[in-house]
């Protein structure tokens, strides 16, 4: 029996499927069809990160095209509920992983979708944008409050359907 759900914890090389400890774990049918529920997660939370909109692209354009200084972008965040916007395509945010976790709660391991140890794991951050919290920064003592931008949880709610009907006799 496959069960759905969302922990937030980071991802080590341990865990993913092709990983000694993994394949000595489970069986390769069974592998297989968590490492697949795992990637169409993965790729559906990756596609909802759209890059940061910027307000005052016009200003930009129009001071490269008379040759001045070009001021710096302004990014425009995300919506609270919506999920984060990038600045770069290739920044970590966008790297989402997906591994087995022996330890899962009923007993047996469970499939677990995170963001990879590159993305302020150490600091909580995937935890405060998928659930919403505040920082203290350090060098100025200022706390930080951020409301929720869920990225993981609506990608396995839109998968669920989906996985639940095509490998319902598989597992």
């Amino acid at each position: 029996m496959v069960t759905f759900g969302i922990a937030l914890k980071p991802i080590t090389g341990s865990m993913f499927f092709n990983a000694e400890e993994v394949v000595k774990k489970i069986d390769a049918k069974k592998r297989r069809v968590l490492s697949m529920i795992g990637a169409y997660t993965r790729t559906t939370a990756r596609q909802s990160i759209k890059p940061a909109k910027i307000a005052n692209r016009k200003e930009i354009r129009r001071a490269k095209k008379l040759g001045q200084q070009t001021p710096e972008p302004e990014y425009i965040p995300s919506r609270p509920g919506e999920p984060p916007r990038t600045r770069r395509p290739d920044q970590p945010i966008k790297k989402i992983l997906f591994g087995y976790d022996a330890d899962g709660g009923d007993g047996e391991g469970s499939l677990v979708v995170g963001f990879g140890l590159a993305f302020g794991s150490q600091t909580g951050t995937p935890l405060r944008l998928e659930k919403g919290g505040s920082i203290r920064i350090r060098k100025t003592g200022r706390i930080v409050r951020t409301a929720a931008r869920p990225t993981l949880a609506p990608a396995l709610a839109k998968e669920q359907a989906k996985v639940t009907t095509l490998f319902s006799g598989e597992l």
